[in-house]
């Protein structure tokens, strides 16, 4: 995940909802995505060489970013090791029902085989 730049137009200052999203850059692709240019790009462009708080703004987007990454990633191996300890957990309690079965008829047979003596 890397972070854009990009022009959003809403109809409310608070931007609860968009009318419109047009002009996005990807600064690490020097790329240009949107149907129709309503930016000057080279200005644009500049800006971000020129602009030290803005590039900061980004970039300080850039590791948000992949902290949140980073985090998701940590919490999905987290689940899916529970999941395997769970399957583990699952698996030794069936093995112990059945080792508890296994004993429980040895002891049925050892009885009745004692019983015919």
């Amino acid at each position: 995940l890397e972070p854009i730049l990009g022009v959003l137009l809403s109809t409310s200052q608070s931007f609860t909802s968009l009318a419109a999203l047009t002009d996005f850059y990807v600064p690490d692709a020097s790329c240009w995505i949107g149907d129709y240019p309503y930016l000057d790009r080279n200005e644009v462009e500049k800006l971000l060489t020129e602009d030290d708080d803005l590039w900061d703004t980004l970039e300080a987007q850039r590791k948000t970013m992949k902290s949140r990454e980073e985090d998701s990633n940590f919490v999905k191996n987290r689940q899916y090791f529970q999941e395997v300890d769970d399957d583990e957990r699952r698996r030794e309690d069936s093995d112990a029902d059945i080792n508890d079965n296994e004993t429980d008829s040895y002891s049925k047979v050892t009885v009745r085989r004692e019983r015919r003596r």
